[in-house]
């Protein structure tokens, strides 16, 4: 087997993408460690709305472009992230935890968005709401890096849903 070119072939392509995945990978943590702390909110924040999106999408027959846009775009019904949590939730994609997770989140993300005064992940409101997120790792002191693994923990349960649509 391993003197087949074909599979050779294919091995080679496979180490390509992973390296590529890798590579991206290790950029984005790169930029998440040098951020400040709002833009590591609302763009963890924008990255689970993504996700969610695409989750609640697998669960809808296919859509063309318009009506994805007029569900998902503007004043669409599902065009804001706490609406896609709620929908979720309701429709049974995602458990409750990760719904009562993904509500702080959005709170959070809320919060940093319209607030008139600089914030951190050390401010007493924004510290309680990251303490009381469900299945938080209480063992890393930082709460920057709390925030930042849970965000990762819920990306990586929302990517990891079955696609049930056709």
């Amino acid at each position: 087997m391993a003197d087949d070119p074909k599979l050779a072939s294919e091995i080679s392509e496979q180490i390509s993408e992973i390296h590529s995945k890798v590579s991206e990978l290790t950029a984005q943590v790169h930029v998440l460690i040098t951020s400040t702390h709002s833009h590591i909110v609302i763009m963890g924040a924008a990255a689970l709305d993504n996700a969610l999106e695409l989750a609640l999408l697998t669960k809808m027959c296919h859509l063309g472009r318009d009506m994805k846009d007029r569900i998902f775009e503007g004043y669409g019904p599902l065009s804001s992230f706490a609406a896609k949590i709620d929908i979720a939730y309701v429709l049974q994609i995602i458990p409750r935890d990760i719904y009562d997770s993904l509500r702080i989140v959005n709170r959070i993300r809320v919060r940093f968005a319209h607030s008139k005064q600089f914030l951190s992940f050390q401010d007493h409101e924004i510290s309680a709401m990251i303490d009381s997120m469900p299945s938080l790792d209480l063992a890393i002191a930082d709460r920057k890096d709390r925030f930042v693994k849970k965000l990762a923990e819920l990306k990586t349960h929302l990517e990891g849903l079955p696609v049930t649509n056709d």
